[in-house]
């Protein structure tokens, strides 16, 4: 009796009750039918048995559009014609299916009639309206990232399934773990614990090689496809080049992404979650689906950047921590070039008094053995200083990075990484030369207590 009419059933006065009808209205048997095509409204996420304003929302459209979407079904059932689309194409569709099809039951004779049946059918080709001229959304694959987690490589061969869960082809796809230039990692990367990988790079590829069995082309051999994706935060989405008059067509396509420094939501969203990916139809005069670039991050090697929102407030802390460590560090500098100076007058002052027992006609022993201490100790002194000079040219590097005015949260988080690598290399320079120092010292005073004698 058509989907734009509900019945309430009344029984006897001995059935009813003491209920209120006055609730029963044409929403509440709209939500009793989504209700038993399990469409349930939850709880807000505070645990209270409000319903969250936004499920809500969505619960009532959807409501909404059933009836629409039903009465759609039946005329695209008769015509044996359907279509899957978004919720305001459908809308301004509608309408327009609604005034084709008035126009088809007109022109039938009357004779060929016959409820249920479509007595004509206009070709695809020949109806504006059936076979719109744009890309249409013909089914979708989903490739799961949890391997990427591991930097397990993964090869697929994933069904694309339509609307009603009819195959529409077989997509070839893989997904390989690999380097910043975008060479595959090998057995010894594999990660036994995927939190390893937090604050880390990670890059990886995603390789589409073939679409197999394409049912699209088979109707019409004057078609074609694209493969639509997004991965994580991208922006947009991305498409592969679009392919013609194929059964099987070659995809070939490889993209790369990259996080700089991997987030918890992204670990999560590797072990959980899968790229969905689009099969489009293309027909002819219809305009190829083309990757919008202008607000998605690249490297300068073309490089997508995935994993750019959040942590903005991380990447300014971590600088001024090391801007604090940076000063720190450079007391420390001051202070070891006291200690070096301090050093260098005790090393006159030896050099004094070896000379003054040098005239004093000392014995052969002491004559062999102060000299050979001193040697030592100037040598230490002379590598200490030598490796200070390398230790000053980072510390001025350090100095002089920073980062542009004009830069943004990726230009940013760039400068972080780069200084991170500047201060951890100056903190080992001066390490080893300190650490190098002090055991040299160590020793010649360890060979002056064991001589006492010669140097009393």
């Amino acid at each position: 009796m058509g989907s734009n009419c509900t019945y309430l059933f009344i029984g006897y006065p001995s059935e009813r009750g003491g209920k209120d009808w006055s609730r029963y209205d044409y929403d509440y048997f709209q939500s009793e039918l989504a209700a038993a095509e399990g469409i349930h409204l939850g709880e807000s996420n505070t645990g209270s048995n409000q319903t969250d304003p936004s499920l809500l929302a969505v619960f009532y459209d959807y409501i909404k559009l059933m009836p629409m979407v039903a009465e759609a079904n039946q005329m695209s059932q008769e015509l044996s014609k359907v279509w899957m689309w978004s919720k305001a194409k459908f809308i301004n569709r509608k309408f327009l299916m609604e005034e084709v099809y008035q126009h088809f039951k007109a022109e039938q004779p009357e004779n060929t009639r016959v409820e249920g049946l479509p007595a004509v059918v206009l070709p695809r080709d020949k109806d504006p309206f059936w076979d719109p001229v744009e890309p249409l959304l013909l089914g979708s694959a989903h490739l799961w990232l949890q391997s990427l987690a591991f930097r397990i490589p993964l090869e697929e061969q994933l069904e694309v399934l339509g609307s009603e869960g009819t195959e529409e082809a077989i997509l070839q796809a893989q997904l390989v773990p690999c380097t910043s230039n975008g060479l595959p990692l090998g057995e010894d990367d594999i990660l036994i614990d995927p939190s390893e990988v937090l604050g880390r790079r990670l890059d990886f590829q995603l390789v589409l090689d073939q679409c197999c069995g394409v049912c699209w082309i088979k109707e019409a051999r004057n078609r074609g496809i694209q493969i639509g994706f997004r991965v994580f935060d991208c922006s947009e989405p991305l498409y592969t080049p679009a392919v013609w008059h194929n059964i099987n067509p070659l995809l070939d396509h490889r993209v790369q992404f990259t996080s700089l420094q991997t987030s918890q939501s992204l670990l999560d969203y590797l072990q959980s979650s899968a790229v969905v990916l689009e099969l489009w139809g293309l027909q002819e005069g219809c305009t190829h689906m083309n990757s919008s670039l202008e607000a998605v991050r690249m490297t300068a090697e073309g490089v997508f950047i995935i994993d750019v929102s959040g942590p903005s407030q991380a990447a300014v802390s971590d600088s001024v921590e090391l801007s604090c460590s940076v000063r720190a560090l450079q007391q420390d500098l001051e202070e070891l070039k006291s200690i070096n100076e301090s050093l260098r007058k005790e090393n006159g002052s030896l050099r004094e008094q070896l000379n003054t027992a040098r005239i004093g006609g000392e014995g052969a022993r002491g004559r062999s053995l102060r000299p050979s201490c001193d040697a030592e100790f100037a040598r230490a002194l002379k590598v200490f200083y030598h490796s200070m000079t390398s230790v000053r040219g980072q510390l001025q590097r350090l100095r002089r990075h920073r980062p542009s005015e004009e830069s943004d949260l990726l230009g940013l988080r760039l400068f972080v990484d780069e200084q991170s690598r500047l201060l951890r290399d100056f903190s080992e320079q001066l390490e080893e030369s300190v650490s190098a120092l002090k055991q040299d010292i160590a020793t010649i005073v360890r060979r002056k207590r064991e001589r006492s004698g010669v140097w009393s």
